[in-house]
């Protein structure tokens, strides 16, 4: 209740009265600019159907909800698909989870699969072509919306990851059929009051119906994947992760199959709209695009060449572009269809009383971020921060971004994403293999000044 959240004064927090439920991911933005009219950088509640949370937005918002709270975070979401998984545990369950994921997605793992990416990613970048809307016959130029194409790359090579060798084409048709059904899930869970609603979950509705198939056909294809990589000793993280239900009896099976559902759908349009934002945007700022080919260049030109080492380098134009590209798409928000937007966190709880922005804020206090505010302020980013100039990063010490950058998470949950190695690997290598054979650049729509086609032109270098 915001009687319960007040500040030194006594002063209750402000409020806005109608329900943010759906408009935290319909109208993001509005709901954002809203809330700053209202409370300007102070933290304010939102109504979520019968509940309530609070919104923070500074950089010192997120050092105090973090602050001596190793065991709080909780995510408050749909618990049938994502309530057991890695990202909503705390604690000891935390580390039990972590302890058989973690070996399979280290920096060093990551760099080992490498050539694999590779591979996938030029099969990836020869298609782009078949997938135009209009191609030149005189230069071998062609007209794309690159947010197809982006749509599944980093779903696909994720599950790489997940699966080695198992992983086949058929396996990919199988996860993308199973997606289908995941992401009108997510659409239940969502526009549908009622099911936060134990009672209204007993009977048998149609949301109902389609959780139940999809958790029966989730299950039943890991567990065939691993019976299948043990049978033929086929090289499987999954099943080396998986002797942490079955052998070692520290995780539950539960547990294993919402953590790689976390890794691999929760996070699907994100992945895609961070490579969208990144194309768009290098499509935009020709300069840079230039700078970064130079680079790309001048690091081939060397005699020792190594593409790990260039793709893992944290101080050149390359690291920044990515960087950029996630601050204006944060990774823990999930844009709707046909829109890139950035939006408000997950809700996670307090474990304690915490002073927050100046309120005193009583323990289990639903909270989100709104990263737009955080990933654009002007304390972190300057009066630019709305503007995409990855060059910001240079020089930028490590610090101005533990609280004010929302990327793989922030503060106490910055290093909590099990994907975050195969993710930054995958932005990189993508943007390399583009702009290795491609200059690319933005399309102007016909008939309407200023205005910019969702099309990129792709021309060969």
């Amino acid at each position: 209740k915001s009687g319960s959240i007040k500040d030194s004064k006594g002063s209750r927090v402000k409020e806005l009265k109608s329900d943010s439920r759906l408009a935290k991911f319909a109208a993001s933005l509005e709901l954002s600019d809203q809330g700053k009219r209202l409370a300007g950088n102070d933290p304010y509640l939102i109504h979520n159907g019968n509940s309530r949370e609070l919104v923070i937005t500074q950089p010192d918002h997120i050092k105090d909800f973090y602050r001596n709270d190793t065991k709080a975070p909780q995510l408050i979401f749909y618990s049938r698909i994502l309530g057991d998984a890695v990202g909503v545990k705390v604690g000891e369950r935390w580390r039990a989870i972590r302890k058989y994921f973690d070996p399979e997605f280290t920096p060093a793992i990551c760099i080992k699969t490498i050539p694999r990416y590779s591979a996938k990613i030029s099969e990836w970048v020869d298609a782009l072509s078949t997938q135009a809307s209009r191609v030149s016959s005189t230069d071998g130029s062609f007209m794309l919306n690159v947010k197809i194409p982006c749509r599944f790359l980093p779903f696909q090579l994720v599950a790489l990851q997940l699966y080695g060798d198992v992983f086949s084409d058929e396996l990919y048709s199988k996860l993308l059929e199973i997606n289908v059904l995941h992401e009108v899930i997510l659409h239940d869970v969502i526009l549908n009051k009622r099911l936060v609603s134990k009672v209204w979950n007993l009977f048998p509705t149609a949301a109902k119906k389609r959780m139940d198939l999809y958790t029966k056909q989730w299950e039943s294809m890991n567990l065939d994947i691993i019976q299948y990589a043990r049978e033929n000793e086929v090289f499987c993280p999954a099943e080396r992760i998986y002797k942490g239900v079955d052998q070692a009896h520290d995780m539950t099976k539960t547990e294993f199959l919402h953590t790689v559902d976390e890794i691999l759908f929760a996070n699907v349009d994100i992945s895609s709209a961070v490579l969208n934002t990144l194309f768009t945007n290098l499509a935009a700022n020709q300069e840079f695009q230039r700078a970064l080919r130079a680079e790309f260049y001048a690091q081939k030109a060397q005699g020792n060449y190594d593409l790990v080492r260039y793709v893992t380098n944290q101080d050149c134009l390359l690291n920044f572009l990515v960087m950029e590209s996630m601050r204006l798409t944060p990774a823990f928000c999930k844009p709707p269809a046909n829109k890139v937007y950035l939006g408000f966190s997950l809700p996670e709880s307090t474990a304690m009383s915490k002073n927050i922005g100046g309120y005193n804020v009583p323990p289990n206090t639903a909270v989100v971020i709104d990263t737009r505010r955080l990933n654009t302020d002007a304390v972190t980013w300057g009066p630019d921060g709305n503007t995409f100039r990855p060059e910001r990063f240079t020089n930028m010490p490590r610090r101005t971004c533990q609280y004010g950058f929302m990327r793989f998470g922030v503060g106490a949950a910055s290093g909590k994403c099990l994907g975050k190695n195969v993710a930054d690997i995958v932005f990189k290598m993508t943007t390399l293999a583009v702009i290795a054979r491609y200059m690319i650049t933005n399309v102007k729509k016909e008939g309407v000044e200023e205005a910019v086609s969702p099309e990129i032109l792709f021309t060969p270098v």
